[in-house]
Order: C-alpha cells, then sequence, then structure tokens
C-alpha cells in the first residue's frame, strides 16, 4: 500500500512549524480585531484594518465569527501582515464584486511575511457574472496559506502571476467547488524559488487540481494531497507543464481524472510514492531529465500506467505496481532524435491490455536506445492477455532477467538485433 505523507519521513512539519513560527513572530505587532456588519460595507472595515498594519510595519487583523460580505477587493501590499479567523469567518464576494476577494502584493514588489490561516473564502459563483480568483499572489516572499476553505469559485482558488515568488507555503486547506482550478501557479519568473503544496485536499473541481505552468519555479514540493476528480469532470488531477526544477511529487492520492492523472516536465524530478486510481489518460505521464519515478500505484487505468514522452534522459522507472489499465503497462515513447534513455527496473506489472485484449503489452519501448530493462515482473491473468511482456525495438538496450506468464505470444521479448537480452523467462 502506497504511504501517504509523514512527517517522520519528509520532515515537512518540523521545518513548517519552525517557518510558521517564525511568521507569527513576524506578524506580531498590534493586533485589530473586526467584525462583520451584515451588509456589502465589511470591505471598508478590513481594509482600514490591514492598513493600519501596513503604517506600522507589521501586525495582525483577526475576523470575529461571521460572514464578511464584500463590494471591493481586499489588497496586502505591505510586510509581516497577518490575516487570521477567529472562529468561523467567512470572506464572500457581493454580487457587484467581479473581481478577487484578496491580492497580495503589487507587480514587481512583493508582500513579505504574510500569512494567512483559518478563513473561509467564498467566491458565490452562483451569483457571479465575472470574476477571478479568491486569492491572487501578484508577488509574495514568504507567504503562508494554512487550514483556510475555498469554495464556490467562479474561476481558481489560488492564483500567482507572472512575477518572481520566493517561500510560498500553501498547505492544510480544503478546495471544493472551483470553475477552474484550486491552485493555479500560473507565473514564477526566472528567479523563483520554493514553492510547498502539502497535506491539501480537493473536490469538485473542473480543469486541474495543481496545475504550475509556465512556471520558472525551482524546489518544488507537491506532498500529501487529495485530489478527487468527481467522476472525471476534472481534465488533470496535477499538471505540472514548463521548466520547473528540482521537483518532489510524493505521498499523493488522485481519483478519477479525466485525462492524465500526473503530466509533469521538468529537471530533477522525483515522482514517488503516490496512489492513482481510476484516470481516463495514463496515470503518469513524463518529460524529464535526470528524476525518479518510484513506488507509485496506478490501478484502472484509461490508458498507460506509465508513459515517458520523447526526450526523457537519466531517468529510473523503479518498484511501481501498475495494475488493470487499458494500453501498455509502462510505455516508452522515443523516436530517433530523442531518445529515452532510462532504467525500468523492479516494476510489478499485472493485466493491462484491457481496452483490447492482445493488443498492448506490459512494457513497450518504441525505438528504444540505451535503455535497461531488469528485473521486472509481468502478469496476465484470467481472460486478460498481453501482446507481449515485453516488446522493445532498439539496438543497445539491456533486456535483463525480467519474468512474464500469461501473454499471447511465447516469448517475454520481441528484441531488436544487437541488444543484449539474457536471464528472461516468459510463459504462454
Amino acid at each position: 500500500m502506497v504511504q501517504l505523507y509523514n512527517k517522520k519521513t519528509w520532515n515537512q512539519e518540523r521545518i513548517l512549524d519552525t517557518d510558521m513560527n517564525r511568521m507569527e513572530n513576524a506578524c506580531s505587532g498590534r493586533v485589530f480585531h473586526v467584525a462583520p456588519n451584515g451588509t456589502d460595507g465589511d470591505f471598508d472595515t478590513i481594509q482600514a484594518a490591514i492598513d493600519k498594519c501596513e503604517l506600522d510595519g507589521q501586525g495582525t487583523v483577526v475576523l470575529k465569527p461571521g460572514v464578511y460580505t464584500l463590494d471591493a477587493k481586499l489588497t496586502i501590499q505591505g510586510d509581516y501582515i497577518a490575516l487570521m479567523a477567529g472562529g468561523d469567518a467567512t470572506l464572500k464576494k457581493g454580487v457587484n464584486l467581479n473581481d478577487d476577494i484578496l491580492e497580495i502584493g503589487q507587480a514587481g514588489t512583493a508582500a513579505k511575511f504574510t500569512l494567512l490561516r483559518g478563513i473561509i473564502f467564498d467566491g458565490n459563483k452562483a451569483n457571479q457574472t465575472g470574476g477571478d480568483r479568491d486569492i491572487d499572489i501578484l508577488r509574495a516572499e514568504n507567504l503562508v496559506i494554512d487550514q483556510c476553505l475555498l469554495k464556490n469559485s467562479y474561476k481558481d482558488a489560488i492564483r500567482s502571476q507572472a512575477q518572481i515568488h520566493k517561500n510560498i507555503w500553501i498547505k492544510n486547506n480544503y478546495f471544493t467547488g472551483m470553475e477552474e482550478r484550486p491552485i493555479y501557479i500560473a507565473g514564477g519568473a526566472i528567479g523563483s524559488r520554493t514553492l510547498k503544496i502539502l497535506n491539501n485536499k480537493m473536490d469538485s473541481f473542473k480543469k486541474a487540481g495543481i496545475y504550475i505552468n509556465p512556471a520558472e519555479f525551482e524546489n518544488v514540493d507537491v506532498v500529501g494531497n487529495h485530489l478527487y476528480c468527481d467522476a472525471q469532470t476534472a481534465e488533470y488531477g496535477m499538471y505540472m507543464g514548463t521548466n520547473i526544477v528540482n521537483v518532489r511529487v510524493s505521498g499523493n492520492h488522485i481519483m478519477d481524472a479525466l485525462n492524465e492523472a500526473l503530466y509533469v516536465v521538468g529537471y530533477q524530478v522525483h515522482l514517488i510514492d503516490n496512489l492513482i486510481d481510476a484516470p481516463g489518460g495514463d496515470g503518469i505521464r513524463a518529460q524529464i531529465m535526470s528524476g525518479v519515478i518510484g513506488h507509485n500505484e496506478i490501478v484502472n487505468g484509461g490508458k498507460n500506467g506509465i508513459k515517458l514522452n520523447d526526450g526523457n534522459m537519466g531517468v529510473v522507472v523503479v518498484g511501481n505496481k501498475i495494475w488493470v489499465v487499458n494500453e501498455h503497462g509502462i510505455y516508452l515513447v522515443t523516436d530517433t532524435t530523442s531518445p529515452v534513455k532510462c532504467q525500468v527496473v523492479g516494476n510489478l506489472i499485472e493485466d493491462c491490455s484491457q481496452a483490447a485484449h492482445n493488443t498492448y503489452s506490459g512494457i513497450k519501448l518504441d525505438i528504444g536506445q540505451f535503455c535497461g530493462i531488469h528485473g521486472n515482473h509481468i502478469v496476465a491473468t484470467g481472460v486478460t492477455r498481453h501482446q507481449y511482456g515485453i516488446d522493445e525495438n532498439g539496438t543497445k538496450n539491456h533486456v535483463v532477467a525480467n519474468s512474464s506468464h500469461g501473454h499471447v505470444t511465447a516469448n517475454v521479448l520481441v528484441a531488436g538485433a544487437g541488444s543484449i537480452n539474457s536471464g528472461n523467462t516468459g510463459t504462454v
């Protein structure tokens, strides 16, 4: 069974606790308590308290329990400001607010040390004819969004713009009822560093649960999130499309994406210990320069369990469990100009080719070059029959010590001339 995010394993909570203490201490100036007045005039009260914190150079605004209806967008542009709920406090878009609920920073100028905690953000999409995000991050350094409920968003719940961002933590939040994306990292200019998306729960959204594209971010951790795509109404579970570096995606549970559950393009990428259930497309689809795809469990897939696009280099696919998928268990897509160069080691692949028996294989290489296929176990049971256990076409691959049974063809391999193949076993 896949182990979900564990603080003893990843040690993120200790780091985050330290960061949160530093954040709270940094914002520990005067505390302003505000209460709702029950009309669309709540904007003035809250913004005035935020402005006082900015004038002081630090401070905390505490929202007393109730519903705060806004007729204008709140802004945090200063440094060392905390906006927190002192109970069940809701910031709700008024019917005339076709804008964000809250905007952080300015174009070209970061808001530094900002803490949002325990607030309910209600996008009120049923009464909106337009509008943007719940939280719009123009530019931020040391931002923590913690233990918030974000619901009924007309578009995205949280979105960052194309500026340089540093140290953004989005953790322990619940997202529901998004018309587009719960988290949309639309921008991070070159120089952006440290994005942590930890332990969030998401359901009832469209587009993708976590969407990072385009974003020039380094040091990205996406750990322990639960994404329920609601009977394939969401296009992707997670989509990370461009130029992210030093990435760890681990301990996440993704269910029922319409297309790929997890799509990643990047450098130094580690996709480890994720549970992916019932995607309409591939379980994992990746184009990676250096990384590991390891110990993931992928079940009931609409297409391939794991698919590597052209241009993957230095990738190890190890210890994954893939079972009951419609096409190939692991598919290495290659061409003559961008060959896959990777190791596929110790994976358990069971009952692929569900869509068309006798058509797809446990492991499939188009034109593999310099790939090592070692110690995999490929099984077809019952009426399921793979075309081949391993179908490889190449001249410099090492295909060693794999075992398989229950395939249409007696050979475990269809080997290209010059491949080095030994110690493989296969039965019909």
